[in-house]
């Protein structure tokens, strides 16, 4: 109602500018009586029309599976609603103002109509003159005109005042009048009703003064008439009197003669505003098409593999001739459960090699979404519900309890008991849902606005259910789909203890189909057509397709013996040939085993075909309860892979048992042999002058000097230097098998390694090109945060590229251990120094002392003499500096542990040198790209920013970076974004800020900024 209110007043004061700026002076007073009572119209009815576009459904080109079973079961959980009083409040107060304006309708309307009847009426030219005692100013209500008694008997009412009135009553303008005070009764908090009435009424004095200066008064004589007649006393609301505060615009505008050619100009302009209107604030509804084209066969394929469409059977020959017919067939099918992924690739193959290309293909296998786990008996799962029979055409044909249900009946229900797997929506299906004419969604058992989902990742749900509602359902029409989600709180709750019984409230649909007896005639002559062709081929001459073998037999066995007496006899099929032989080798060829390939993006290829992560899951389970099928995979992925998505693949092959065996595939041919060369110069017959290794103990200076000498023989000779040290502790430089060396290859290749402490133990990481690799002491690569990725220990070659690293040492301790995959290479044992010490206290606090430092200790402010001699005398204290990049440094000084994020802050940012006492701010698309944020006595440093669909982004400094300005370029009109977590060079954390991004005119909704 809000939205509809904001659009009518938007729409009427646009009508109302265009009026005031190109049609208030004109002369054309006839068509702005109609304009203006049109304009009303059209500001109340544009709101309120709806554009329904019509979209298609999907329909998947590829094999898809998912769950239909042969009941429908609603649950209607008891609705909890906290009572909101702000709504009735609001419509308490509009309701009181209806009442008053209605109240003074109905007396004003009163006070006229007992004037009528109270007073002497004259008729005169088809106009009832009503003579009034003591009346100061004529008016007219519809054919009542209404004068002074005495004036009227002297004949004092000059003929102008009379005409004028007269043309008031013809013109009919007491229904103008009459229309507008109904409308204030409803809209009697809107401005512009009073506004619009003004107009009008004025209008109705432009059109009663246009019609007694075309009787040939002089303009003078009638302007000095109305000035006498005019007044400021008060006058009845509901008739038309002449009026002194409108004189002077009624004298200019009767000066004013508009041209045919503006009036044509200022009409045509209405068009593209009108259009305009519409286009803005008409509402828009998508509605998905339901599957009843033509276009669209559903067919059934029922557990004696027959395929039925309406109930009748249909052979691939005669879906041929349908698709011959009408070439954009597509086709539908629903198959029995528990149907093998081998007889689902067959029919797809089938409906392929007939030229259909839109295929979807479904299954009713529960048990790919429930777990066979913590069973109770169906009785008991069932008691409480209602059961609402169907027969095979949808038609009701009873509703019965538990108890009453037939054997055959309970045979039907669905698998009773199961606990369901979590599985959460994915972001497309929140936004999908937020289609309030197309879902209600019901969170935790409780309806909500479908709105908030707004608000919720998808993170949070365990599970989910959506279902098409039954036309008898009662929110059918409200909405067409339910849709119910489960946090991941409730879902521990609920089922905890297993799945309970289902409520009184639980409704269960049960359809029974028809069951065949016998072949039908379609059948019977698919069947002979089959044979006879067969039975014509010369034996050992026979070409048979599997397909129709399999038909042939299918048919056959459905028919009844006097059915087959009076058909083609069956074929004389030879035997087929005998399997071919198995592969020698057990990795001869990749697809022996699925092939599961990662790249950096975090996308899957099965077997050279784009897949995810769920199908992934499918595949697995599917060759988890195949025991002819081999339980071993290969999985490589790429180096730059996300971890987690590693990690869950592997948790995947462990929870299915399978075996990832791409360690133990044989690996590639070796490269040829390079000649044998007697040194390592660039000759092969003399050699590098190698530079000697830095020692451990080397000096800081020395350090210096040796490395710009590393530096320069590399630089020289194009050769990388490693320093490495033997079994025996000697540490010296190496040229590793030759290895060229370009700095500005380095640059693009950059390789850094060392140590860092990952739950309390050293771990040694490999940084190449900014993608880093962890392991722990036994060799295994480890995520971030401990967790293994490798099954196997890494290979020694595997490390560094060009070398080869058994052992990683640290301080004389071994920090990892790799695999001695090629014993007799070289073998390279890293031991790296720590690193130098920090500089101390002390010195810290002194180097801040001649930056002119502020120093503060225990929160108050000190000298830095004072600081000094503090850390002398106790070398435990704690120390924080901020700002010290700037001219004035601050540093705090504790006894107690200091905590680097000092806390949040209450002082709002200001937004492009503004503040907002809510945090609330609109800003244009330009002004947003130009962000900037601010404080009085600190410096913004960091913030997050938010769009809605969007990963949030991580801003360095006060200003948007050029991936969050092109957000905001893409953003559409209206977007929301939030920023948070603003920290300054304090360690202070500001409020959150909300900017609407918005490049329209805001009304009275508020100020843009």
């Amino acid at each position: 109602m809000i939205i509809y209110l904001l659009k009518f007043s938007a729409c009427l004061a646009i009508f109302m500018v265009f009026y005031k700026l190109l049609l208030e002076k004109s002369s054309v007073h006839k068509f702005k009586r109609f304009y203006l009572l049109g304009a009303l119209v059209l500001a109340l009815l544009i709101p309120s029309l709806t554009i329904i576009e019509y979209i298609e459904p999907v329909i998947v080109e590829e094999f898809s599976s998912f769950v239909i079973s042969d009941f429908d079961m609603t649950e209607t959980i008891p609705e909890v609603i906290e009572v909101d009083y702000t709504p009735i409040i609001l419509w308490s107060l509009y309701g009181l103002g209806v009442i008053v304006f209605l109240l003074k309708f109905c007396f004003n309307l009163n006070n006229i109509i007992s004037r009528i009847k109270s007073n002497p009426k004259l008729k005169s030219e088809g106009f009832i003159n009503v003579l009034v005692t003591n009346l100061k100013i004529p008016h007219t209500f519809f054919n009542y005109i209404f004068f002074n008694k005495y004036k009227f008997e002297l004949g004092e009412i000059p003929k102008e005042v009379l005409l004028h009135e007269q043309t008031h009553a013809k013109q009919k303008h007491s229904i103008d009048v009459l229309i507008l005070e109904l409308l204030q009764i409803i809209f009697w908090f809107n401005p512009l009703i009073y506004l619009l009435k003004r107009d009008v009424k004025l209008n109705h004095e432009y059109l009663a003064d246009q019609a007694v200066l075309q009787n040939g008064i002089e303009p003078s004589t009638y302007q000095t008439i109305l000035l006498a007649f005019s007044s400021k006393a008060e006058h009845q609301e509901l008739a038309n009197a002449i009026n002194y505060s409108s004189i002077k615009k009624r004298f200019t505008v009767m000066k004013t003669h508009s041209s045919k050619k503006s009036i044509w100009l200022k009409s045509i302009l209405l068009l593209p505003l009108i259009a305009i209107l519409f286009y803005s604030f008409t509402e828009r509804d998508q509605v998905v098409k339901e599957i009843t084209s033509p276009d669209i066969i559903e067919l059934y394929l029922n557990e004696n593999e027959e395929l039925l469409f309406e109930d009748e059977v249909i052979t691939f020959g005669e879906i041929e001739e349908l698709f011959k017919e009408n070439s954009k067939l597509k086709v539908s099918i629903k198959i029995y459960p528990d149907a093998s992924l081998e007889l689902k690739d067959n029919i797809f193959k089938d409906l392929r090699a007939i030229g259909i290309k839109k295929i979807n293909i479904c299954t009713s296998q529960v048990a790919d979404f429930v777990e066979e786990t913590q069973q109770i008996e169906k009785d008991e799962y069932y008691k409480n519900a209602s059961f609402r029979i169907l027969d095979s055409n949808g038609n009701l044909n009873a509703t019965k309890s538990y108890a009453e249900l037939t054997s055959e009946e309970k045979e039907l229900l669905m698998p009773q008991a199961t606990v369901p797997n979590k599985r959460s929506p994915q972001q497309s299906d929140l936004n999908r849902w937020k289609n309030s004419k197309q879902y209600g969604v019901w969170f935790d058992g409780k309806r909500i606005n479908n709105s908030l989902l707004d608000t919720y990742p998808p993170s949070i749900f365990s599970l989910f259910y959506e279902s098409k509602l039954e036309k008898n359902a009662v929110n059918y029409g409200k909405h067409y789909y339910q849709v119910s989600l489960y946090s991941n709180d409730y879902y521990e709750e609920k089922y905890k203890n297993g799945v309970q019984p289902l409520s009184s409230n639980a409704i269960i649909t049960i359809k029974k189909s028809n069951t065949q007896e016998r072949a039908t005639s379609k059948e019977l002559a698919e069947y002979n057509q089959l044979a006879k062709k067969y039975n014509e081929q010369p034996k050992g001459k026979q070409i048979i397709k599997r397909k129709d073998l399999e038909r042939l037999e299918y048919l056959y066995s459905i028919m009844s013996d006097s059915q087959k007496e009076n058909a083609q006899p069956f074929p004389n099929f030879p035997p087929p040939p005998p399997p071919p032989a198995p592969p020698s080798s057990k990795h001869t060829h990749k697809y022996q085993h699925m092939w599961i390939l990662l790249n950096n993006r975090g996308q899957f290829l099965v077997d050279d075909e784009l897949s995810t992560l769920s199908s992934i899951e499918t595949y697995f389970r599917a060759i988890a309860n195949d025991k002819s099928k081999s339980k071993e995979i290969v999985f490589k992925y790429d180096e730059n892979a996300p971890e987690d998505i590693i990690k869950e693949l592997h948790l995947l092959i462990e929870k299915y048992n399978l075996k990832n065996i791409y360690d133990t595939l044989p690996p590639p041919p070796p490269p040829p042999v390079a000649p044998t060369k007697k040194g390592n110069g660039p000759n092969g017959s003399d050699y590098y002058p190698i530079p000697p290794a830095i020692p451990q103990n080397a000096t800081p200076e020395q350090r210096v000097k040796m490395q710009a000498t590393i530096d320069e023989f590399e630089e020289k000779y194009k050769r990388k230097v490693h320093q490495i040290k033997s079994d025996s502790g000697v540490t010296y430089n190496v040229i590793v098998d030759d290895q060229e060396y370009d700095p500005s290859q380095q640059k693009g290749n950059e390789v850094k390694t060392g140590f860092l402490k990952i739950n309390n133990e050293a771990h040694y990481f490999v940084s190449i090109n900014n993608h880093t690799k962890y392991y722990n002491r036994q060799g295994f690569e480890v995520s971030k945060s401990g967790s293994k990725i490798s099954k196997n220990q890494i290979n020694a070659s595997n490390i560094v590229p060009g070398q080869y690293i058994t052992k990683v040492y640290s301080n004389g301790k071994i920090v990892a251990e790799f695999f001695d995959n090629k014993p007799k290479t070289h073998k390279d044992i890293v031991d790296i120094p720590p690193p130098p010490a920090p500089k101390s206290s002390l010195d810290f606090v002194i180097d801040l002392a001649k930056k002119n430092a502020i120093f503060f200790f225990e929160n108050k402010k000190i000298t830095s003499d004072e600081a000094i001699q503090l850390i002398k005398n106790n070398k435990e204290l704690n120390l924080q500096a901020t700002k010290t990049d700037s001219k004035q440094p601050q540093v705090f000084i504790s006894k107690a542990p200091i905590n680097l994020n000092r806390g949040k802050s209450k002082t709002p940012v200001i937004v492009n040198g503004k503040t907002s006492k809510d945090n609330q701010y609109i800003l244009s698309s330009k002004k947003m790209q130009k962000l900037a944020l601010t404080l009085k006595e600190a410096h913004v440093i960091s913030f997050k920013i938010k769009f809605q669909g969007k990963p949030t982004q991580s801003v360095k400094g006060n200003e948007l970076n050029k991936t969050v300005k092109n957000l905001v370029k893409k953003a559409k009109e209206g977007t929301q974004v939030q920023l948070y977590d603003i920290k300054d060079n304090d360690g202070y954390t500001h409020p959150p800020v909300i900017i609407t991004i918005t490049d329209k005119l805001v009304g009275v909704m508020g100020k843009k900024n």
